[in-house]
């Protein structure tokens, strides 16, 4: 029995040991990029090896001692991808008082396939976002949506039966919307601006590339976020950036994505908020993101409860880098409001 645990724990040890090495290469491999995924996981799991390596195996032999000081080595690169989401790592977006003009955005992935509409509609009208972005917009899902089209005066909508539709909801008025394709045809990716009363506008980008699984190219998806990462760092206005970007912060591509645009994820010093896995408190990931330029601050940063979804819903309070209005609870009652639009 002995041997066999002893066994084991080289087998693991040593996956671990070749997991870290792999994830350090920058194919453009989906599996590379699914490896890093449940990364928690992985370094719980390397832990817990570690520990047992130490007391189960006889670690004067000169084999143990290498393959001990390998298995440190790979922990310790383990834990320091996880770090900046915990409360250890300072915060990239400080948390500032809720005075001046601020706005709440939901950022949500409803599952094309889920067909509880009136529990996500409660939900909706439980938090009273500003701002609602729904993702795997089908166009049960648009019908299903019209209690939105009522409330939120301002909205664009691109519907789609792939789980790539996308769709905005907003009582702020949505300014210069344009719709990008990436990826395909039925692959949107929506820009906008909301325009306050103060005259502040903030750009706002919504995405959902394609998650790594073999028959995606992960170059197009890299290439997306990339391509926004570079708009995002010429613009001249605030900027946020949400979706199921369908990868998790530490990845090699969201690394670049932060570097090159210069944005701050809302995640780093707060937690890791994993979105994906509603069933599986075991095996969640952080998929969906909000990333936030210099400018704008963050009054607070919260998982939703459940729905429906495979998701979690993320609710951010975002305050404007000038204040001139204390509430937006009058927006939707502006004069020149305009009817949403399907582009």
């Amino acid at each position: 029995m002995k041997r066999l645990l002893q066994f084991l724990l080289l087998l693991l040890g040593i996956a671990a040991i070749v997991a870290s090495v792999i994830s350090l290469l920058a194919w453009d491999k989906w599996w590379i990029t699914a490896l890093s995924y449940p990364w928690e996981e992985l370094t719980l799991a390397s832990f817990v090896v570690f520990v047992l390596s130490w007391w189960a195996l006889p670690w004067r032999r000169n084999w143990v001692k290498i393959y001990l000081v390998l298995l440190t080595v790979a922990l310790i690169y383990q834990a320091q991808v996880l770090v900046p989401f915990t409360f250890f790592y300072p915060q990239a977006v400080k948390e500032v008082a809720p005075t001046g003009q601020t706005f709440r955005l939901m950022e949500s992935n409803v599952k094309m396939a889920n067909r509880d509409a009136a529990r996500y509609l409660a939900l909706v009208q439980e938090v009273d976002p500003d701002v609602v972005q729904v993702i795997e917009l089908s166009e049960w899902w648009a019908q299903q949506l019209a209690p939105l089209r009522a409330a939120y005066p301002y909205h664009v909508e691109q519907p789609h039966e792939n789980a790539y539709g996308m769709g905005i909801y907003s009582r702020i008025p949505l300014e210069n919307v344009e719709i990008y394709h990436f990826e395909s045809a039925t692959t949107p990716s929506i820009y906008t601006e909301l325009t306050f009363p103060s005259g502040e506008r903030i750009a706002f980008y919504a995405l959902h590339p394609r998650p790594p699984l073999p028959e995606n190219s992960v170059v197009v998806a890299d290439k997306e976020l990339l391509q926004v990462a570079r708009r995002v760092s010429r613009a001249n206005l605030p900027v946020i950036v949400a979706g199921d970007f369908n990868d998790v912060p530490w990845s090699y591509t969201l690394q670049n994505f932060r570097a090159i645009s210069g944005f701050n994820a809302v995640r780093v010093g707060r937690g890791f908020y994993n979105t994906f896995g509603v069933d599986r408190w075991w095996f969640r990931f952080p998929l969906d993101h909000i990333y936030l330029s210099d400018e704008l601050g963050l009054v607070d940063f919260t998982r939703l409860p459940p729905f429906g979804s495979d998701h979690f819903a993320l609710l951010a309070r975002i305050t404007l880098p000038t204040a001139t209005a204390s509430d937006l609870g009058d927006q939707a009652q502006l004069e020149g409001a305009q009817p949403g639009a399907r582009q």
